[in-house]
């Protein structure tokens, strides 16, 4: 990836952090001359047994927000779990070196397990029922602008989802209600499984793509983004308008739609 060939909006990214598993144990790596496989950082008390293997890489990557490119900048290895302060310094470091190659970084991007939550604690990042949500902070390149952290989009999905599923609602801000003309501010996922149910009696499908684990996802069915995903699609909401227009759903579903 060469810097001084993109064009001026190309050069604007997010940084991604990613866990994924590996097998554990120790290899030699010809190309550094070095045993690979012991976690390169600490757990999450801090410590940092001799005899530790890692089981995940935490893998750092960087990805065009107005175009479509990635590349891997760095990774750590890691035990089942690791300090947030170490990551809090790497991330800094990334992004300030690639800041001085011409990138411009805008946000960070990661899942919502435990460890990148307490990386986000570590940057004032924070959110609560009763307080105000925090989603930036100071950029560490420049004062003037805010580094943003935003969960990736598939754990976005499944905690919509999962809120839903666990029979909570979603209200609508005043606002959007009134701009849309909706008729409550109420998303009720009862008016789904509804729709669920009336295609379940019918020989031609409206909503082929929505079944019972959409709307009521087992254990493993919870970890699939891809129900969450039909859940939330388009067709879903011109299935809901269409059984409102033929009376067999109430017109509040028009705001779940």
């Amino acid at each position: 990836m060469q810097v001084s060939l993109m064009k001026p909006e190309e050069r604007h990214a997010a940084l991604m952090i990613d866990e994924m598993q590996i097998t554990s144990g120790l290899v030699y790596d010809h190309s550094c001359g070095a045993v690979l496989g012991a976690p390169t950082l600490p757990l999450a008390d801090g410590s940092l047994p001799d005899d530790s293997l890692a089981t995940h890489g935490l893998v750092f990557m960087l990805g065009g927000l107005s175009s479509r490119w990635k590349q891997v900048v760095g990774y750590h290895l890691t035990e089942n779990s690791f300090c947030a302060s170490s990551p809090k310094d790497e991330l800094i470091k990334i992004i300030t070196a690639c800041e001085s190659l011409g990138l411009k970084i805008h946000v960070v991007v990661s899942d919502m397990a435990g460890g990148n939550m307490a990386l986000w604690s570590r940057f004032g990042i924070h959110a609560g029922r009763h307080s105000k949500p925090s989603t930036s902070c100071v950029h560490p390149c420049d004062p003037a602008r805010r580094l943003w952290f935003t969960p990736d989009v598939p754990h976005l999905l499944k905690n919509l989802r999962n809120h839903l599923t666990s029979g909570q609602a979603i209200y609508l801000p005043d606002e959007v209600v009134q701009k849309h003309k909706l008729p409550t501010a109420r998303v009720d996922l009862a008016h789904v499984k509804k729709l669920v149910e009336e295609d379940g009696k019918s020989e031609l499908k409206i909503a082929p793509h929505l079944n019972s684990s959409c709307v009521d996802p087992k254990h493993y069915d919870k970890m699939k983004v891809k129900f969450a995903f039909s859940l939330f699609h388009n067709d879903t909401a011109a299935d809901l308008r269409l059984l409102v227009d033929s009376g067999k759903l109430e017109k509040e579903a028009l705001t779940t739609a």
